[in-house]
């Protein structure tokens, strides 16, 4: 089965039997065998340096809720192979020999076969696949990712219980705080409760093409700098042409193009502020709950939206907004168990054919709610493509194996082991955590959306002793889901007030181990997830993990398509892309850092002594890479076959890359910038052309024309001897012969008394516009001196040709002072509209004409506002 499917569901097997009982939120800390009940007063004497951070540290620890649940005889699961229980025993409960706590603390775990299966030395037993193609596979029922979700409980509480057990502290005799009693309940307390707080085949080579678009019309240019032609990346501001469409904190903006006449401000507000909600039911927003908190006090406050970005297609207008929680009284709003944040999205499409012209709100057509936060959108055609994200609620599992917990008091380490792990299982710790979990994952009790769960940690080779700390990078993060809908559905009319989408969505479901590193590509036949691991060769190494998913010759869904591994790390959404049935992705391995014992110290390799005689220092030097991967419908696997290595001088890593076509352009640094380019027309056989080494560095390139002869740049000058960067640089090369190339022109944007100088095109290629037809650059600026007061704050224009670049005029938007902050405000963004540049910053918009630099209009959204 692979990943994706339609919210329309056919019935499948319910989920086994409900949990066998709960017990009270009132139930209390106990003592080991909860024959009685502590109060603990302070001590007279204590060391005050820690006594902040220990308490709010034992207030937390100091409480338990656990549920106790029936378990579930479910075939087959991971690891019930019986020759590998012969290799790696099972760790029975009654098992009387335990080993010894130096063994369970130097061997976790072993890999062989594409399964990683805990020692029997572990205090849980776990068997969980590596990442590989079967993890792009979907379940085909609740039971089994029920079982896979308990294996990685096992695994996290191993390495949490590992951990604790190396640490010898004798926590009776430190500080603690008031321990409650029998009369001391969750509610009284004033703490929050633990848990429930991140295709038909097009030509490719033309998919992939990522020339710069050019807007309808000669004097025009506001579409979004997009990478790839033909899939538009959702983005604060959007325009039709005859008007703009900007998200303003909690409202939709839209004003006229040309004379810049406000026209509509449509606001946001939780439907749910109509009535107080009732405590402990489910509102009627889904996957939001109401849940008990006495520590909530004030006035109601209920989840406020914000409007992260826009997506447009035709006459409709998708908003994605995202709310924060809010409480009402005692009841606090979350988003659903196993998640640590408050947050969620919504989806709202307006039909924008008729914008009003009195400033009310926009014709809304059809919501959406959906799971977890923002991460980024896409739109092909009428199809977007939401990738959102939730936090996996690891605090659950931990929070009861701290050694401060009064019941592990005076315990040595192995009887610590022994102690915390009959706690767990007295409590049903994990069987608490795997139902959270899977109410956060499943819809409708349903799990066929579900890719399967693996710990992004690979081998080439078998490893038969896994240290301690090793998985814990791989184990599960996050829950992404990315969800298809179409933008063009009309409203499902069958009376229902509260206008949801018809049956044209659908879900892709998949586990992540974190929800901070990973990066989205799309192109008009694939999207594409990446994510950091690690993975075994030798020694446990640097690697990022892709998993894609084939758009369906509709555009209707997301479907599993195949998975691969690269070395190394990725920089952001540029370093990857997809051209001629492959895709090319380039990294870093950083440069490795460990303590060297050795009074002799090199020259060349100096570092910092430790007290111990031993040095801090670098073991490996960073390399950098490019790795080209063919994508085949025949195969789950992301097959390599050519790549590039060894680029860039030692220390450096990449700071810019773009792929053009068969060709790419790259940018590393340390203290200089080489500038590289390679000539990718053989897949199988890549080839670095040419080098150019120059001083600064590159964040952004971009073409200047749709061949990529001339490749303009976005950066910083740079010290030369010690990298330090000086102020914002742009710079122009020459890219015609990949064999030798050079730069044409430089400009450093500095001012009088002026010492620094940056833009935010650097991070967002969003804020970049190059208007081709005039050869105009636009791009925010920012400029301090050497107090950091600002000097200037807002838009640079440059004049672009194949010879120079020179300064053409310049926006400021309001502020000289550098403490100039508001809740809501415009992203530095630009767009061109018949000749007239519109630029917008904080809460400001400006008109200007880009030839004559005459003065058009201007609008302060925010009229207060008199220093943003």
């Amino acid at each position: 089965t692979m990943v994706g499917t339609e919210n329309t569901f056919s019935e499948e097997n319910n989920r086994d039997e409900e949990a066998a009982g709960a017990c009270s939120e009132t139930e209390i800390v106990s003592t080991k065998n909860n024959e009685k009940n502590k109060l603990k007063s302070l001590p007279k004497k204590y060391v005050i340096g820690g006594v902040l951070a220990l308490a709010s540290f034992a207030l937390i620890i100091g409480l338990s809720v656990g549920l106790t649940k029936k378990k579930k005889d479910v075939s087959p699961r991971i690891g019930d192979n019986p020759a590998d229980d012969k290799e790696i025993p099972s760790n029975p409960a009654d098992e009387k020999e335990r080993p010894s706590t130096a063994q369970a603390l130097n061997l976790v775990a072993s890999l062989s076969d594409g399964i990683i299966r805990s020692a029997s030395s572990q205090p849980f037993s776990y068997a969980m696949r590596a990442f590989g193609p079967s993890s792009i596979d979907t379940y085909e029922n609740c039971a089994t990712i029920e079982l896979d979700l308990k294996d990685a409980a096992s695994l996290i509480l191993d390495n949490a219980i590992l951990r604790e057990a190396s640490n010898e502290i004798d926590w009776k005799n430190m500080y603690v705080p008031t321990i409650y009693d029998s009369e001391t309940t969750m509610e009284s307390s004033g703490m929050p409760e633990a848990g429930g707080t991140e295709m038909d085949k097009t030509n490719v080579a033309e998919a992939a093409n990522d020339s710069p678009e050019t807007s309808p019309g000669e004097d025009n240019s506001y579409d979004t700098n997009n990478q790839v032609k033909g899939v538009d990346e959702a983005d604060v501001v959007k325009s039709n042409g005859k008007y703009v469409f900007t998200a303003y904190g909690n409202e939709i903006v839209v004003w006229d193009a040309v004379s810049g006449s406000i026209l509509s401000r449509t606001g946001h507000t939780d439907p749910s502020q109509d009535n107080k909600p009732p405590i402990e039911e489910e509102t009627n927003k889904p996957e939001v709950k109401v849940i008990m908190n006495k520590s909530f006090m004030g006035p109601p406050s209920y989840p406020s939206y914000r409007v992260q970005t826009l997506l447009l297609h035709e006459d409709r207008l998708t908003a994605i907004l995202e709310s924060s929680g809010g409480y009402y009284g005692d009841a606090m709003f979350s988003k659903g168990p196993g998640s640590e944040t408050h947050n969620s999205v919504q989806v709202r499409i307006y039909n924008i054919s008729s914008i009003p012209t009195d400033g009310s709100k926009l014709d809304l057509v059809i919501t959406q709610d959906l799971k977890g936060d923002f991460i980024e959108a896409r739109s092909i055609n009428n199809y977007a493509h939401i990738v959102t994200s939730s936090n996996i609620d690891h605090w659950s599992l931990l929070q009861h194996v701290s050694r401060y917990h009064e019941d592990f008091w005076g315990l040595n380490s192995t009887e610590y082991i022994e102690s915390v792990k009959e706690y767990l299982e007295e409590k049903g710790i994990i069987e608490n955590f795997v139902e959270d979990t899977m109410d956060l994952v499943t819809i409708k009790e349903k799990c066929s959306h579900i890719a399967q769960l693996s710990l992004f940690q690979t081998s080439k080779e078998s490893a038969t002793s896994i240290p301690s700390g090793v998985l814990n990078s791989g184990v599960i993060g996050a829950y992404a889901e990315i969800t298809t809908l179409d933008m063009a559905a009309n409203i499902n009319d069958d009376g229902d007030s509260s206008r949801r989408l018809s049956t044209s969505t659908s879900v892709t479901g998949v586990f992540l181990p974190n929800s901070w590193g990973t990066h989205i590509y799309a192109s008009q036949n694939h999207l594409v997830l990446a994510t950091p691991g690690s993975s075994f060769s030798q020694s446990w190494d640097q690697s990022t993990y892709l998993m894609t998913f084939a758009l369906s010759n509709d555009g209707t869904r997301a479907q599993g398509h195949s998975t691969g591994q690269v070395s190394g790390n990725m920089l952001n959404q540029f370093s990857m892309d997809e051209y001629d049935g492959h895709l090319r992705v380039a990294t870093t391995i950083r440069s490795k850092f460990d303590y060297v014992c050795d009074n002799v110290l090199s020259p060349e390799n100096s570092g910092t002594r430790s007290s111990y005689g031993c040095i801090w220092t670098q073991v490996e030097d960073s390399d950098n890479m490019i790795t080209i991967l063919k994508i085949s419908d025949l195969s789950k696997d992301l097959t390599e076959v050519g790549s590039i290595k060894d680029l860039g001088h030692p220390g450096e890593q990449i700071y810019a890359v773009r792929f053009m076509k068969e060709k790419a352009f790259m940018v590393t640094f340390r203290r200089t910038d080489p500038f590289y380019t390679f000539d990718l027309t053989d897949h199988e056989d890549p080839k670095k052309m040419g080098e150019l080494e120059i001083s600064g560095f590159s964040n952004y390139l971009h073409p200047f024309d749709l061949e990529a002869n001339i490749m303009i740049a976005v950066g910083q000058e740079a010290d030369s001897e010690t990298g330090r960067p000086t102020g914002l640089q742009i710079s122009l090369y020459n890219v015609t012969d990949l064999n030798n190339p050079s730069r044409i022109d430089k400009y450093d944007v500095v001012e009088d008394n002026a010492g620094y100088s940056s833009s935010a095109a650097q991070f967002e290629h969003k804020a970049f516009r190059f208007y081709k037809n005039t050869n105009k650059l636009i791009i925010p600026a920012s400029i301090r001196d050497d107090t950091y007061d600002k000097v200037f704050n807002g838009f640079k224009v440059y004049n672009i040709d194949e010879k120079e670049i020179s300064f053409h005029f310049d926006i400021n938007h309001k502020s000289n002072s550098p403490y100039c902050w508001s809740d809501v405000n415009l992203s530095e963004r630009s767009l061109v509209h018949s000749g007239i540049l519109t630029t917008m910053r904080g809460h400001t918009v400006n008109a200007y004409d880009i030839e004559t630099k005459d003065f058009k209009w201007s609008k302060d959204l925010k009229s207060e506002n008199t220093s943003c």
